[in-house]
């Protein structure tokens, strides 16, 4: 059971829609506009339902009672439109959705729920009515004002002498405020202007006496601060400092000391280039050798000359091979090329038959592979050839064996493994006499 709230529109899902010729095959791709919709509102006991919807077509379109497969999903569901027309009531109503071509009919229960009552139970946004027309069971106490029903005090706390007792004490009550008077001149007990004015003077004591200890404290600390601005300056602790400084005597000595050792630095420096003009001008010439000529200039002319020899194009490159020698190579080649040859036409076509000789045992157990562990799927439909491998002739009979195959007067059929399409099929003639089944050609 459905709860629908009255007099709104709203979308329903509905299914899941199954096959017509299982069951249980889930559709996703109906025809929408076959689907015929019923919907019923039940009614007071003796009167037949009321047709709301009286078995109307479905329809795409974005209409009041559209029908539409819910995207995303592929558990068969659609979403029908309800009008806020066809809520418009109250109680329990049945919807069937039928295609006698295609599904099996989709039936659904749903109860359509007052306004306050769905928005309580199912949204949460409202609050049930509490009704007192009736207490205790009859409309006797009715409520006096605005549905707010009278309060009866006669048995608060189980007798009427507590209702006494209560106003005894509130009157009670009230002649204890009554002491405190209209404008508070009961107050007798409060703190009078006099003791107020008695505590303010001793505070002002008491503040006059703590801000002269504060004076007090802080001339002594000024007093301490004088003394350690005395004991920093005029011969204190600065001039002790002061009097630590370099003398003029010190900076000189420093002085001196720099001028020596810059000296010394100046004079290694010059000895230290002396030796590199040395090496430069002496040693490093040394080291390269005379040139074979008055000068560089003269080395590089011969060396000139003898690139000259070579001439325009490489002319004078005579100690290149000769066509005796390329003649050695081209022999070496054929020679080489011929052994390749033999090779390939002798040597490796051995290998390869050597490779092919292959024992009884790898073929036996090659075809048991073959028989025993490798699988074959069934011919499919077609008519069986005249001439075809054993393996298909094996598998022809493997299939009439297993496979679901009837017999008439007229035709032999053999189906798939889905038992349901006509593979192969055979003419079939019995005269009484002779029976005679045809050659098997393709289904269905």
């Amino acid at each position: 059971m459905r709860f629908l709230r009255t007099n709104t529109a709203v979308i329903v899902t509905v299914g899941p829609f199954y096959d017509k010729t299982d069951g249980v095959t889930i559709e996703g791709a109906l025809t929408i506009t076959n689907e015929r919709i019923t919907l019923t509102a039940d009614t007071d006991a003796g009167s037949a339902p009321t047709l709301i919807l009286d078995n109307i077509t479905g329809a795409t379109a974005a209409t009041a009672n559209d029908l539409n497969y819910i995207t995303n999903t592929d558990a068969g569901l659609m979403q029908l439109e309800l009008a806020a027309a066809d809520t418009n009531r109250l109680g329990r109503m049945f919807l069937t959705i039928t295609d006698a071509a295609n599904h099996v009919p989709v039936f659904h229960e749903f109860m359509v729920l007052p306004a306050m009552i769905y928005d309580a139970f199912i949204l949460g946004t409202d609050v049930l009515d509490a009704s007192v027309t009736q207490w205790l069971g009859t409309a006797a106490a009715t409520p006096t004002v605005a549905g707010v029903p009278e309060v009866d005090l006669t048995h608060v706390a189980g007798a009427t002498t507590n209702v006494s007792a209560l106003a005894t004490n509130v009157d009670a009550i009230l002649t204890d405020t009554a002491v405190i008077g209209t404008t508070g001149q009961g107050l007798t007990s409060l703190a009078t202007q006099a003791s107020v004015t008695t505590i303010d003077d001793f505070l002002d004591t008491e503040v006059a006496a703590i801000l002269a200890a504060v004076d007090t404290e802080v001339a002594a600390i000024l007093a301490d601060t004088n003394e350690l601005q005395t004991d920093w300056v005029d011969g204190g602790r600065l001039d002790l400092i002061l009097d630590a400084r370099a003398s003029q005597t010190s900076v000189n000595t420093v002085d001196d000391f720099l001028d020596t050792e810059v000296a010394a630095i100046l004079a290694a420096v010059d000895t230290e280039v002396a030796t590199i003009v040395t090496a430069v001008g002496t040693t490093i010439p040394a080291l390269l050798g005379t040139p074979a000529g008055a000068s560089i200039s003269a080395d590089i002319a011969a060396i000139e000359a003898q690139t000259d020899d070579i001439g325009a194009a490489g002319a004078g490159l005579t100690a290149l091979a000769t066509q005796a020698s390329v003649n050695t190579i081209d022999d070496f080649l054929d020679t080489e090329i011929a052994a390749i040859v033999t090779a390939v036409v002798t040597d490796i076509p051995a290998l390869i038959a050597a490779l092919n000789n292959l024992s009884a045992a790898a073929v036996n157990a090659e075809i048991v592979d073959a028989l025993n562990v490798d699988t074959y799927a069934q011919p499919g439909q077609g008519t069986p050839a005249a001439t075809t491998t054993i393996r298909l002739m094996l598998a022809y009979l493997y299939k009439a064996y297993r496979n679901r195959h009837t017999q008439t007067a007229s035709e032999y059929d053999l189906y798939n493994d889905d038992a349901v399409t006509v593979d192969q099929k055979a003419a079939v003639s019995d005269d009484a006499v002779t029976f005679d089944r045809g050659e098997v050609a393709t289904g269905p």
